[in-house]
């Protein structure tokens, strides 16, 4: 890649565009800096006029304080409210920048005007934005100060405060420049490692095989519901003559039926249920909000009818069974994730049981 195509990227800010959760989180972090920073910036500054004869105004220190506290709890509690931080951070970059245009043009018009100069070069240092939109923004406010300077001032502190201005100007551009690039090879690189950690903690809390969650977290999270009094039905669901399944047709083909009925589950169940590989052919649901037997059949016919259209041919026509046992979990009928589990799983045993009985009777020699 060119060093142009390099600058362009940069200026268009492509990390920025991957990575906007993280960024939204560390100029929220910067937020808050900028307003404890402010505070106490501008309690010194006022305590240190009450000592000397420097002509100030305590208005300014007291607006001043006040943005801060404004920055400050913005910062801490901008993710709960919006999603765009980084336009409500112009917003209030703005008032820094206005409050120096007031001070340095309407309060002092006979003086250069350092203030604003001051507050164009820090006060966008926090800040990770596209790179373009920083330096627009920069741009802009160094044009807008200096029509309404020349409208005021006269003279050499005119002149002045076109030089200051400008070089000043030119220097924020370069600071926010190199502070930018910094910050946003910073924000890759967490970027990166949060993605990792991610797929990382995604892996720990899915069963491989199946693609469904694991026992320890699916357990974990049915537990977290139940305890909560999350009401809903409770399923184990549990695979019939696997045994005969991976000796007659071999575990791979074993493997594929149990990744049938994972398959089975998640569409028979809503998106928010909890469906869990609990261990070898036992499979585990709980559906919060689901209160009555009759919304539980609805669930279980449509699994039931999935596994009965879906044929393995290594398993020449013969078809997937399963045994169910569910129970609702209602306030009327308060259980630990314990009872839960050991009534549900005599359920499913009794089920497993009469559908045994019917294939004997069905098939005398078996």
């Amino acid at each position: 890649m060119s060093y142009w195509k390099k600058f362009v990227d940069f200026l268009r800010g492509e990390t920025i565009g991957r990575y906007r959760a993280v960024i939204e989180k560390r100029n929220a972090r910067a937020l808050q800096t900028m307003g404890v920073i402010n505070m106490i910036v501008s309690t010194t500054l006022f305590a240190l006029s009450r000592f000397t004869i420097m002509d100030t105004f305590d208005g300014v220190y007291i607006f001043f304080f006040v943005i801060g506290i404004i920055t400050f709890l913005i910062g801490r509690y901008i993710n709960r409210f919006l999603k765009k931080s980084n336009a409500l951070f112009y917003v209030l970059v703005e008032m820094y920048l206005l409050s120096g245009v007031f001070i340095s043009v309407i309060l002092r018009p006979n003086q250069i005007s350092i203030t604003f100069i001051v507050l164009l070069c820090v006060t966008l240092l926090v800040i990770v934005d596209r790179p373009y939109r920083v330096f627009a923004f920069i741009l802009l406010n160094i044009s807008g100060f200096l029509l309404l300077d020349m409208q005021v001032k006269k003279g050499y502190v005119l002149a002045a405060d076109l030089y200051y201005t400008t070089a000043f100007g030119l220097m924020a551009i370069v600071l926010n420049f190199f502070t930018l690039r910094e910050h946003m090879d910073s924000v890759e690189s967490i970027g990166q490692l949060e993605d990792y950690s991610e797929k990382v903690e995604l892996k720990s809390r899915i069963d491989q095989l199946t693609g469904i969650l694991n026992r320890g977290y699916g357990e974990e999270t049915m537990r977290r519901h139940i305890e909560a009094r999350d009401y809903g039905m409770f399923c184990i669901i549990d695979g019939d003559r696997f045994k005969h399944i991976n000796d007659t047709y071999g575990h791979a083909v074993g493997d594929k039926a149990l990744i049938t009925i994972a398959a089975g589950l998640k569409r028979s169940f809503r998106k928010g249920d909890i469906i869990t590989r609990m261990g070898g052919d036992e499979f585990a649901v709980y559906a919060p909000g689901v209160r009555t037997d009759e919304e539980g059949e609805a669930c279980i016919k449509r699994l039931k009818a999935y596994l009965s259209e879906t044929k393995l041919p290594e398993m020449n026509g013969e078809d997937i069974h399963i045994s169910i046992g569910q129970t609702i979990y209602n306030k009327e009928n308060p259980m630990t994730f314990e009872e839960l589990y050991t009534k549900t799983d005599a359920k499913m045993y009794l089920n497993k049981l009469s559908i045994h009985h019917e294939e004997i009777e069905e098939d005398p020699e078996t």
